[in-house]
C-alpha cells in the first residue's frame, strides 16, 4: 500500500519535473541568444570606442604636458605679473593694457600677456601718467569737483523754481496768495496804460481852458485899459 503511494508521488513529481523542464527549454529556445551577431556587434562598438580612446588620450597627454609647462613657467609668470604691479603702483614704467584681438588675449614667446598702449573708441593711444596712487588721487579730486558740480547745479536748480515761482505765470493769484511778478508787472502796465489815456482825455480839456485863460486875460486886460479910460475922461471933466 505504502509502495503504491510512493510509486504515485514519485510519478507526480517526475511528471511536474518533466513539465518544468520543458517549459525551461522552450522559453530558451524563444528566447535564444545570437552570439555571433551579438559578438560582431561588441566588436563594431569596441571598435567605435578605440576611436574615440586614442584622440582623447593624445589630447590628455597633450593637455597634461602643457600643464607641466605652465607649472614650470608659474614662478617665472609669478614674477612678472609682481614686477608689473609693482610698476602700476609706483609709476616707474608706462601704464599699459593686455592686447586682445577678437576677443582672445594676445602671448608673447615666452607665454607672458602682450601689454600695448590704452586705446580710445578710434583706436588712438591714450597716454595715462602717474602711479596708480597718482591716478587715484586724480579719480578723488575728479570726483569730488563732479560732487560739488552737481550741488551747484542742484542750488541753481532750486532758485530757479524759486526765481519762477516768484515770476508767476501772469495769472491773478487765488485769494491769500502773493501775485506773482508777470502779474504785477502786467497790472503796472494797464496803470500806465490807463493813466496815458487819461493824460489824452485831459489834453484836450486842458487846451481849451489854457485858450478861454487867454481870452480871458485879454478880454481883463482891454476891461483895464476901458477902465482907465473911462477914469481918465471922469478926471477931466471935474
Amino acid at each position: 500500500m505504502n509502495l503504491q503511494r510512493y510509486g504515485g508521488i514519485a510519478l507526480f513529481v517526475n511528471l511536474a519535473l518533466s513539465l518544468i523542464f520543458c517549459y525551461w527549454a522552450f522559453g530558451v529556445w524563444t528566447n535564444r541568444v545570437d552570439f555571433e551577431a551579438e559578438k560582431k556587434q561588441r566588436d563594431e562598438v569596441i571598435s567605435t570606442l578605440s576611436k574615440l580612446v586614442q584622440p582623447g588620450e593624445q589630447k590628455l597627454q597633450s593637455t597634461r604636458n602643457e600643464l607641466t609647462n605652465i607649472v614650470a613657467r608659474r614662478p617665472q609668470l609669478q614674477a612678472w605679473y609682481a614686477q608689473e604691479l609693482e610698476n602700476l603702483r609706483t609709476g616707474k614704467g608706462p601704464v599699459q593694457a593686455v592686447v586682445i584681438v577678437k576677443g582672445d588675449v594676445q602671448l608673447d614667446a615666452q607665454g607672458r600677456p602682450m601689454l600695448g598702449p590704452i586705446l580710445d573708441s578710434s583706436n588712438q593711444p591714450i597716454v595715462v601718467q602717474g602711479s596708480l596712487s597718482v591716478l587715484d588721487d586724480k579719480y578723488k579730486t575728479t570726483e569730488a569737483t563732479i560732487r560739488k558740480v552737481l550741488q551747484d547745479t542742484d542750488a541753481t536748480v532750486k532758485e530757479i523754481a524759486k526765481l519762477t515761482e516768484q515770476i508767476g505765470d501772469g495769472k491773478e493769484p487765488a485769494a491769500g496768495m502773493p501775485a506773482g511778478l508777470r502779474y504785477q508787472w502786467a497790472s503796472w502796465q494797464l496803470a500806465e496804460k490807463r493813466s496815458l489815456n487819461e493824460q489824452e482825455f485831459v489834453k484836450p480839456l486842458l487846451y481849451n481852458r489854457m485858450v478861454e485863460k487867454d481870452i480871458l486875460s485879454k478880454r481883463n486886460e482891454a476891461l483895464t485899459a476901458r477902465l482907465r479910460e473911462v477914469e481918465g475922461a471922469a478926471v477931466t471933466q471935474k
